[in-house]
């Protein structure tokens, strides 16, 4: 197939004269020329994901641009290779993520990729669940093996069970032999983890009038008082290990799509000796306590780990400042994660710009604990990490096959209604909404 041939249809960002980022479809987009090594995807599901705008902007810093890439984890079919590629031909299925300097967005017709960005997909597997995994699952796996160091053993605080990153942490920390506490919100979101059934330990509500966990595993009827008590009960009173978050809320003012995140000092208090907190913000920062909220999540983790916190925090999100209003009075701190860890713990974190303050930082020298930060993308534009990161994509897609892990697919959309979906994605709590060619 030539390029020049024909037009495909695709959506990006463009900075418009007000300077902000707005989404564009375009229906006559050319059609990517390939490399001697690259390989011509046929896209047939692309998983709705948001990547924040200032990231976009570093990435090609220096390099002046208008126009950005809009999702990036896709499953199709080869329909063209280059001279040099060996592992691929016309006719494979594949799944992968593009990397964000390819400039290449996930929902268009057609893709241009590196033959070592894709795997084949398994055919027992559907375009629409490999497309809607990858990204998460690829995610998952960096933090709680590679970052967040899990044991079989350890107990791993993951927060948002129930979105489509949660769910697959929940599942590999389960299958790895850990004991996961995690968190909802919502009714539909602890419907859905009710029926991991028993690869959760204990959930924990957030949110509402009230914090509560609820046992499964250890006949707790009980509800417990907040977050951390679960947390050390579920670890004999000696924290969690590992903390994996999805980002975490930095100040008490932020959008309302943010007032279920739990704050930094919930987190913290909920790890154990040791324990970890996997977070994905990156200008993550600990302060001191400024609410009452501070310890919420404490005494559940406590509890539920008896007093000794939990080993592993996997969050959606932490509160970096209390917060003054009603409808953010019940969001966790930073002080209750870190107080939560067990001594060696790590936190993991998806929050880019998370700050520590020092009182934080104390607690986590004083427990020989850690912060690491999760960047998925980070294996696919390393080119020096490709056989670690196929080695994942392999591992993922045969889990999935397997039924060992299962991808939380919320619902699809065809591409006509990519522009809307993509403004209630924010509203979406519970699994992944992945964009369909037909």
């Amino acid at each position: 197939m030539k390029s020049e041939d024909v037009g495909m249809k695709t959506l990006y960002k463009e900075i418009g004269e007000d300077n902000r980022m707005h989404v564009v479809v375009s229906e006559l987009a050319p059609i990517p020329r390939i490399e001697d090594d690259c390989v011509l995807v046929n896209v047939k599901a692309c998983a709705l994901s948001e990547t924040e705008d200032k990231i976009l902007l570093l990435l090609n810093k220096g390099h002046p641009k208008t126009k950005f890439p809009v999702c990036c984890e896709v499953a199709g079919i080869v329909v063209d290779v280059g001279p040099a590629v060996v592992s691929l031909q016309p006719g494979d299925e594949v799944v992968g993520m593009i990397p964000l300097d390819y400039g290449q967005s996930g929902c268009s017709e057609y893709v241009a990729l590196h033959e070592y960005d894709v795997t084949l997909k398994p055919s027992g597997v559907s375009f629409v669940n490999a497309a809607g995994c990858v990204g998460d699952a690829v995610r998952a796996y960096t933090a709680l093996h590679y970052l967040g160091r899990l044991s079989s053993g350890d107990t791993a605080l993951i927060l948002d069970g129930a979105s489509s990153f949660g769910a697959l942490a929940v599942q590999l920390a389960s299958h790895w032999g850990a004991k996961v506490v995690t968190t909802w919100c919502t009714e539909d979101e602890r419907l859905y983890l009710e029926g991991l059934g028993n690869q959760v330990e204990c959930l924990v509500h957030l949110g509402g009038n009230s914090n509560c966990s609820l046992g499964f595993n250890n006949n707790h009827e009980e509800p417990v008082a907040s977050l951390l008590s679960a947390c050390m009960r579920e670890s004999a009173g000696l924290g969690v290990d590992l903390v994996v978050d999805g980002g975490v809320l930095e100040f008490g003012s932020e959008s309302s799509g943010e007032r279920f995140l739990p704050s930094k000092h919930d987190i913290v208090s909920s790890l154990a000796v040791g324990g970890r907190w996997v977070t994905s913000k990156r200008d993550l920062q600990l302060d001191p306590p400024h609410s009452q909220t501070l310890f919420m999540l404490l005494s559940a983790c406590m509890r539920e780990s008896a007093g000794l916190g939990v080993d592993l925090v996997v969050d959606g999100g932490v509160l970096e400042f209390g917060s003054e209003s009603s409808s953010e009075r019940f969001l966790p701190s930073k002080h209750d994660i870190v107080s939560s860890l067990a001594v060696g713990g790590r936190w993991v974190t998806s929050k880019r710009d998370l700050q520590l303050d020092p009182p934080h930082s104390q607690t986590l020298f004083m427990k020989c604990a850690s912060v690491g930060f999760l960047f998925e993308q980070a294996w696919v534009l390393s080119s020096t990490q490709q056989g670690r990161y196929l080695h994942i994509l392999m591992d993922i897609m045969e889990k999935v096959a397997s039924s060992v892990i299962r991808p939380n697919i919320h619902h699809t959309v065809p591409f006509e209604a990519v522009s809307e979906a993509l403004q209630r994605l924010p509203q979406e709590r519970v699994g992944k909404v992945v964009v369909t060619w037909e």
